[in-house]
């Protein structure tokens, strides 16, 4: 996952007409960092520390978020009475508003790792060398793992081929073959 930066409004479900212009900031390192200008609580509350379950956002460019599980990292108030709020981000989801914490479910999803099967030991080739120095290369599906990780939560791994070739050289061999054999799917969790 790369870095990103989306700029836009910003507000809690429970008062969807106090908008806020902020700027939702991603690191891989460090997560999601959401900076507004502005804020969901009246000055008379800047003590209060915000730990908003949900905090819907639409970029200026037409996406929608949902921001899940925030907590108030700073308030400050400036001149000329300018009140500025951060806060830490746990998860984003990017092309969805959720409403509310039950809404929030997932019947699976699918990740693509890359290395996975490098990680897990999983591979699919059988390399044999013949008498004349050739070599051959086989490769053969490998079979669905599963592991269960709670009651709630299993994973699946598929293995998966994908062939993409690029220009060819002029013995007409692939130059470039793509080879992506892990899938993950997660089952039955909620968040």
């Amino acid at each position: 996952m790369n870095k990103f930066e989306l700029k836009g409004v910003w507000c809690l479900p429970e008062n969807p007409n106090r908008t806020v212009i902020g700027i939702l900031r991603f690191d891989p390192r460090t997560g999601g960092y959401l900076e507004l200008m502005g804020s969901f609580k009246d000055i008379s509350k800047i003590n209060e520390v915000l730990e908003p379950h949900i905090i819907w956002g639409m970029t200026f460019d037409g996406k929608i978020l949902t921001l899940y599980k925030c907590i108030e990292a700073r308030s400050t108030f400036s001149s000329p009475g300018i009140l500025m709020t951060d806060f830490y981000v746990h998860i984003i989801f990017i092309g969805v508003n959720f409403s509310s914490l039950p809404s929030i479910k997932f019947k699976g999803i699918s990740v693509c790792f890359s290395y996975l099967d490098e990680w897990i030991g999983l591979s699919g080739f059988e390399r044999t060398r013949s008498h004349e120095g050739s070599y051959e290369i086989k490769y053969k599906l490998p079979g669905v793992l599963n592991y269960n990780i709670s009651t709630k939560l299993s994973v699946k791994l598929l293995a998966r081929v994908d062939y993409q070739e690029s220009k060819r050289n002029h013995r007409g061999l692939p130059k470039v073959v793509h080879i992506d054999r892990s899938k993950i799917l997660f089952q039955d969790h909620i968040l």
